[in-house]
């Protein structure tokens, strides 16, 4: 009877560690996915920054070349 009861309080316990092994798994994972994410949205926006910027550049320069010719 003391052997069936250790080893039942020896599988709760590694079942319990192995349950919270699992769980700060999938917290880590969710960090990372989030991370992921934020920099996607950060690269998205330098991104669309760019795009205005370089927009913005070659009207300006049109602009000038046209004044130029007149």
């Amino acid at each position: 009877r003391d052997y069936a009861s250790k080893a039942k309080d020896e599988l709760d316990e590694a079942t319990e560690q192995g349950r919270a092994a699992w769980d700060h798994a999938v917290d880590r994972g969710q960090e990372y996915v989030e991370g992921g994410k934020q920099t996607l949205r950060n690269a998205g926006r330098a991104a669309r920054e760019f795009v205005d910027e370089t927009v913005q550049t070659a009207e300006k320069t049109v602009g000038e070349a046209a004044s130029r010719r007149a």
